[in-house]
């Protein structure tokens, strides 16, 4: 945040013991900067390459000596695992992305010295349930094109859903992390910004020409939220098509992150729109047939991806959906109340202190606990604001 001067936000239940966790990352900041910091965090994502060897070899050439080697040779970390048979240890041997290179050296440096077969390495990618499933009808492509063999988890009963989304890659070293990297080019991107006015049809109709889903939402303040979703390999039509929505010179497009490996990737008889759109129409055929509750635990995140509703870190927008409390005794900050809060202040006309009550962790269920003291002491100095948000208060308690 201090290098791009953003502000990087991470799901809230990451920091709550024994919740699940998630992958989603919000930034809000200029979209020159937005971008900057998405490609630090891209670098900065593990990348992990496990070997199984003769745990003899290792042993012989010792665990902690091996993990000082690598470690200051290459700035590889090293994790043993000894299989139940004694004779074959799984060793992973991490980095991150903007260090592949040295990664790969490590790998073919570390399996040259314990005698073991390159070509035969496994990757392990903790992921979503989004992108398994907007991957799933490409994945025989990717494995064509990278030569890799992927294992993805089933999606055919959701009903019944694994409680991690884990893909498996196997083969070469190369191919392996070629993979990888074009199993990334497909993860969820959202670009949400305003423009003033209406949004032309026009630039509706470029965005589904352009892989790109749309929502756009008109305010009372003439200003209108776009909120655009598409593959991430597709960010540079998410930045153009902000240029042509604002009328900005062509100086004004964005570098998005390219790899060389997205080039291979055609989506035209399965686009970005077609995948969401499929996934709706499965879960209104589940609904029909009465099947009862959807998902054993939390919903997939991919439903949101048709809501209008931004997330924290998006600009203020209206909804139809109404603004009722989660939990009147919420015991922690809920990201989903905080939700229905903005949606409550926007209604009240004060959308301006959404950025105060997401800075002092205030949902929608400790909203209503609050009194006139407790607005002024953070922040809520206006006497007009106070009186209008005690109205709501009792409104909603009552």
């Amino acid at each position: 945040m201090q290098d791009t001067s953003t502000k990087i936000h991470f799901p809230d239940q990451n920091r709550i013991a024994g919740q699940r966790k998630s992958n989603r990352v919000a930034i809000r900041g200029r979209p020159n900067d937005i971008e900057e910091a998405r490609q630090k965090i891209r670098n900065a994502v593990p990348v992990e390459f496990i070997v199984e060897c003769n745990e003899e070899a290792v042993n012989t050439l010792g665990k902690q000596s091996l993990s000082a080697h690598f470690h200051e040779s290459y700035g590889v970390l090293l994790r043993f695992y000894p299989r139940i048979d004694g004779v074959v240890c799984q060793v992973n041997l991490r980095g991150t992305y903007d260090t592949a290179e040295r990664l790969k050296e490590a790998v073919n440096h570390f399996c040259r010295i314990t005698r073991t077969f390159v070509d035969s390495v496994v990757m392990k990618l903790e992921t979503s349930f989004d992108h398994v499933w907007l991957i799933r009808d490409r994945v025989g492509k990717i494995t064509a094109k990278s030569g890799a063999g992927i294992r993805c988890p089933d999606l055919s009963n959701l009903n019944n859903l694994p409680k991690r989304f884990s893909i498996w890659i196997r083969g070469s070293m190369n191919s392996v992390y070629t993979a990888s990297v074009m199993l990334n080019g497909y993860l969820p991107l959202q670009f949400t910004y305003q423009i003033p006015g209406t949004l032309d049809e026009s630039m509706k109709r470029l965005a589904r020409k352009k892989d790109i889903l749309l929502n756009s939402e008109y305010s009372a303040a003439e200003m209108t939220t776009v909120r655009t979703l598409t593959y991430e390999k597709n960010a540079a039509s998410l930045y153009e098509l902000r240029r042509l929505c604002l009328r900005l010179p062509k100086s004004g497009t964005l570098p998005a992150r390219m790899e060389a490996s997205w080039d291979q990737l055609d989506d035209a008889s399965c686009p970005f729109y077609s995948a969401v759109k499929q996934f709706v129409q499965q879960l209104e055929a589940i609904r029909e047939s009465g099947s009862g509750r959807l998902f054993k635990e939390d919903p997939p995140q991919l439903l949101d991806l048709l809501q209008t509703s931004p997330s924290p870190a998006s600009s203020s927008s209206s909804s139809g959906e109404q603004c009722l409390p989660v939990s009147l005794s919420a015991a922690r900050f809920d990201a989903n109340s905080f939700r229905h809060l903005k949606q409550l202040l926007h209604t009240l006309g004060l959308p301006h202190y959404s950025d105060l009550f997401l800075e002092n962790e205030i949902d929608l269920a400790l909203f209503t606990t609050l009194t006139d003291e407790n607005l002024l002491s953070i922040g809520v100095s206006a006497f007009g604001a106070r009186k209008i948000m005690t109205s709501a208060i009792k409104e909603l308690t009552q």
